[in-house]
């Protein structure tokens, strides 16, 4: 298979040696990789001069469960850029290093200054993709002063080739590599130590109405047991554990519903987006919840007119699947 590599302006940039698709991963300030987009005009994920703010995904760490989303939606946008809520910064200012001294440090610059021609080839792909995936995870963490930690990675593809941003909070984290190793790479990015906790997980397996997921988070979020016994009386004959064909009732389905609003220990949220042939933009989701026994995929369906949710234990490496379908979803 040939792979053409294309700068920003949109010439093809010579096709990278074997050493060069070895994957390379390099720690940086966040001064250093702006001067980096600087001097090669790239786009970042994030405003210079901004601060961090709490993302939706950390707002929404009480007993509220996001909602989850799938597939892809198509606008009128014609431009690819990430979801807001994903794309709101968090790396920190540096410690006063200067960044063209930190780049030479990290053999990132030639002799004259000038960003080495395989840094500028992955800067290229991050500026002019063809996919954007950013991936946004928080997990609880105790000794946190926030009470969690948060990870966001920005993950762009083009003709073969991925660059990737991380971050949790201070330093940036550049890399680069051939797409046959993203799957291992989003699998590094959700591959967390659970924090301990005594709580208990719900079953295994749930297949519940999205009503009822949705709105037992906001009436538990509310204090309003009220509503609460209203929706799970309405679906306690919809509610399924463990693939059953048996529906879990009143008793089963309160308690299901309390443990999955109250047991989370962190949540994934990764936006998938692209062109589609026609010029539209088209978005897709995939959203998970940590458990005290793993990871749980909210995977929406629609079974007789009603929009249903199925929960279910995932691996890591499952993102990459995940992730690959929805890229190719989105460029259809």
């Amino acid at each position: 298979m040939t792979r053409v590599s294309i700068r920003l302006d949109g010439t093809p940039a010579p096709s990278p040696g074997l050493l060069a698709r070895v994957p390379r991963r390099v720690r940086l300030s966040r001064q250093a990789v702006e001067a980096l987009a600087d001097r090669t005009g790239t786009p970042l994920p994030w405003s210079a001069s901004a601060t961090a703010e709490p993302s939706r995904t950390e707002r929404s760490l009480g007993p509220q469960v996001p909602t989850p989303r799938g597939g892809d939606a198509a606008t009128s946008d014609p431009d690819p850029q990430p979801d807001a809520a994903t794309s709101d910064p968090d790396p920190q200012p540096g410690d006063g290093t200067d960044p063209e001294a930190e780049l030479r440090e990290a053999r990132l610059l030639t002799a004259d200054g000038q960003p080495h021609p395989e840094v500028a080839g992955a800067l290229a792909v991050f500026g002019a993709p063809e996919a954007l995936v950013d991936v946004d995870l928080s997990v609880r963490r105790n000794q946190a002063a926030s009470g969690f930690a948060q990870v966001r990675s920005w993950q762009r593809l083009r003709a073969g080739r991925v660059t990737t941003m991380a971050t949790a909070g201070g330093a940036v984290e550049l890399g680069w590599f051939d797409d046959d190793l993203w799957q291992v790479d989003l699998a590094r990015t959700v591959t967390v130590t659970r924090p301990r906790t005594t709580a208990r997980a719900p079953e295994q397996v749930l297949d519940l109405p999205h009503e009822l997921l949705l709105g037992s988070g906001e009436a538990l979020r509310l204090h309003r047991g009220d509503v609460l016994a209203e929706l799970v009386a309405r679906h306690a004959g919809s509610v399924f554990a463990d693939d059953g064909d048996l529906p879990l009732g009143l008793a089963g389905t309160d308690e299901q519903v309390r443990l999955l609003n109250t047991s989370a220990l962190g949540r994934l949220r990764t936006v998938v987006s692209g062109l589609g042939p026609t010029g539209a933009r088209k978005v897709g989701w995939v959203s998970w919840l940590l458990f005290p026994d793993g990871w749980r995929a909210l995977t929406p369906y629609s079974s007789g007119g009603v929009a249903r949710v199925r929960i279910h234990p995932v691996e890591p490496l499952r993102l990459g699947v995940d992730v690959a379908a929805l890229v190719t979803g989105v460029r259809a």
